[in-house]
Parts: C-alpha cells; sequence; structure tokens
C-alpha cells in the first residue's frame, strides 16, 4: 500500500479533528457568554422587556362639593365719553327758551357749574360715576346717593359720604345752588333729575349749540361735553346681572343698555380704572355663579357614559370598581354637577384612558349601572 492515500486520510482526519475542537470551543463560549450575561449584564429578552412602556394605573379622581363659578368674556371697544346736555323736560305747549348759558367753550366741568338755564328751569353739572336716574331727596339710599355724595365731597360741600341722603347731603347741596342765585330757586336742597346732569370725571365743554334768547326743541342738545378719561362700551348677554355703578374687572359701570331682539346683546358702558387706562381692554371678565349652593361635582373626565346612554361614574372601593348612575348638572371649570345615590364628596372615582399604550388595562366594573 502506498503512503500517499493514508497520509491525506490522516490529514483528513486531523483537519476534522480540529474542527470538533473548534466547535467544542466556540460552544463553550457561548454558553459561557450567556452565563456571565445572565450574571453580571441583561439578556437580550431583560432588555427587550425594559423597553416595553411600563403599565399605569388607571387615573383616578375624588369627588369635590363646590360652589361652581366660570367667567364670561364680553369683547369691548373704544368709547369717546361725549355728554350731550339736552333741553329740560317742560309741559306741554311751555316753549323752551334759553335764558342762561353758565359755561364756554373750553372750560372744565366741575360739580355744581351752572350749564344753562331754559324757560326758568336750571341745569347743574355732577361730576359722578353713574348717571342719575331719579330725583333725590331725604331719606334716600342707593349708589346713586353715594355718588352723589362723593360729588359733594370732592367739590369740598361735604366731609363724608355715607351712602345716605340726610340733612347734611341737603345743605352740601344748598350751598352747592348759592352760586346760582336765583337761577336755583326751588330745588330746595334736593336733587331734581331735570335739573342735573351727570358727566364723567375731566370732561369739558367742547361745543355749544343754543343761544340766549333762542327757542330750542326738546332733541336738540343745548352743548356737548367730551371727557379726557376713558371708557369703553362691552357687549354682554341681556340676561347678565349689571347695573350702573358697579365695579367690574376694568372700572365702573356708567350705563347699561336695553337688549337687542336680535342678537341678545346689549352694551354696557364702563369708564375704566386707572389701571386699565393705559391700554385699551381686549375684553370684560364677568365673573358667574353657576349653581347657587355648593353641589357635589367631579371632573369633567370622571364621567363615562353607560348603558342606554346613562351618565355614570366608576366609583373605586377597596380596589372594585362600581358603575354608579349619575345626573350631570352645570359645568364650570372643568367639573360638573351630579347626583346619585351612594356618592359623597371625597369617593375615589376613575377617570377616562387616554392611550392603552400608557395605561394598564381597565379592570371591568362590578354590578353594573345603579
Amino acid at each position: 500500500m502506498s503512503p500517499r492515500p493514508f497520509g491525506r486520510l490522516g490529514a483528513t482526519l486531523r483537519g476534522a479533528g480540529r474542527f470538533q475542537v473548534a466547535t467544542v470551543a466556540l460552544a463553550v463560549g457561548c454558553a459561557v457568554g450567556v452565563g456571565a450575561a445572565s450574571l453580571f449584564g441583561t439578556s437580550p429578552g431583560d432588555a427587550s422587556a425594559k423597553r416595553k412602556a411600563p403599565d399605569l394605573p388607571v387615573p383616578t379622581t375624588r369627588l369635590v362639593k363646590q360652589v361652581l363659578r366660570d367667567e364670561l368674556h364680553a369683547p369691548c371697544r373704544a368709547r369717546s365719553q361725549v355728554t350731550r346736555v339736552m333741553p329740560p323736560p317742560l309741559p306741554v305747549g311751555k316753549p323752551r327758551v334759553v335764558t342762561a348759558i353758565g359755561v364756554r367753550v373750553g372750560q372744565p366741568v366741575k360739580t355744581g357749574d351752572l350749564l344753562a338755564v331754559v324757560s326758568g328751569v336750571p341745569t347743574f353739572a355732577f361730576v359722578t360715576r353713574i348717571p342719575f336716574y331719579r330725583d333725590l331727596g331725604l331719606g334716600d339710599t342707593g349708589p346713586d346717593v353715594t355718588a352723589l355724595e362723593q360729588a359733594l365731597v370732592a367739590a369740598g360741600k361735604l366731609s363724608t359720604a355715607d351712602s345716605v341722603f340726610d340733612s347734611r347731603t341737603a345743605a352740601a347741596l344748598s350751598k352747592l345752588y348759592a352760586r346760582a342765585g336765583a337761577a336755583a330757586r326751588g330745588l330746595g336742597g334736593r336733587v331734581r333729575l331735570a335739573s342735573s346732569t351727570s358727566v364723567p370725571a375731566g370732561s369739558e365743554v367742547a361745543e355749544i349749540d343754543a343761544a340766549v334768547g333762542e327757542v330750542v326743541t326738546r332733541g336738540t342738545p343745548l352743548m356737548v361735553l367730551t371727557a379726557r378719561t376713558p371708557t369703553v362700551t362691552c357687549q354682554v348677554p341681556g340676561t347678565a346681572a349689571i347695573s350702573a355703578g358697579e365695579r367690574l374687572s376694568i372700572g365702573v359701570v356708567r350705563s347699561v343698555g336695553p337688549a337687542d331682539p336680535a342678537s341678545g346683546q346689549r352694551d354696557v358702558v364702563v369708564a375704566l380704572a386707572r389701571s386699565s387706562a393705559s391700554a385699551e381692554p381686549t375684553d370684560l371678565v364677568l365673573p358667574l355663579r353657576m349653581t347657587k349652593t355648593a353641589v357635589l361635582t367631579v371632573s369633567a373626565g370622571g364621567i363615562w357614559v353607560g348603558a342606554a346612554g346613562s351618565f355614570v361614574v366608576r366609583k373605586v372601593v377597596g380596589g372594585n370598581v362600581q358603575s354608579v348612575r349619575v345626573h350631570v348638572g352645570a359645568t364650570a371649570g372643568g367639573y360638573v354637577a351630579i347626583s346619585g345615590g351612594g356618592l359623597a364628596a371625597g369617593d375615589e372615582v376613575q377617570l377616562h384612558i387616554v392611550s392603552d399604550r400608557q395605561v394598564g388595562p381597565l379592570p371591568p366594573a362590578s354590578g353594573g349601572a345603579r
């Protein structure tokens, strides 16, 4: 037998032996690597598990008993403060003859200034926050009396304003009228609507449209006054409870117009406060009380739709979840007024799930809606 074939076979056997040794070594190395990773590192399976978003508990909130309040934002626009001084009302058939003009164009208007006299009826200026809407005399009270007394205090005729028309108020008015002499006769320390014009602070005479001796009509202004203090006109719902003299977010209400039948809105003229006068406000914030008393409420996210379209809350009790049917009421500030049996302030209820990839599955409610 020739040695060459044996030599080839031996080489082949030796190569196979080296391959087996390498294979065994590779297997041992993998085993050792996996074991080492288990002991000292993170396995691929663990790493994949850690990359998963964790299951979070279902979010919950508590029922709260409170008075629901909200805000209404009413749009406003800049308004020029113009006061048109009209002739006083007179008996039918009596001519309106201008017998005196007490001011001149460009003159600042102060409380107690005699603006004009028509057919013996004088018109006095009062610098007030709100316009007069009635005659005032002894015993009267209200915001218009407060405004009158504050005007008298500013004019130096009264020491303090107490919102009651008393003998001190009457005496202060008499001192004010004394400067007009015979023109003020018959006023007797009272405010007569026909003889008074309420003007905003900072007003001056812009134009005079009547002359002494002229006969004027009822709808023709005697003069026009303009004010340097800014005001705005805001459109509010006709159902909003607002009155002249009320202090709102941007200033004091000077007048409230009638509701428009078509839009249901009405104009409210507001004299801006000093803090608001530097820049024109974009809207008027009206606080609204949605409920008269404290009611049981839940965050809007706690209302679920139950069977047959009913509303329910999912109450959490000792790890269990119960669906409780509720009636919903007013809403404000992200809360909803609710009523239902077995509910009280402090009860824990579930909120809606935003994403099932971030929040764990919702446990089934027990007992159904009730």
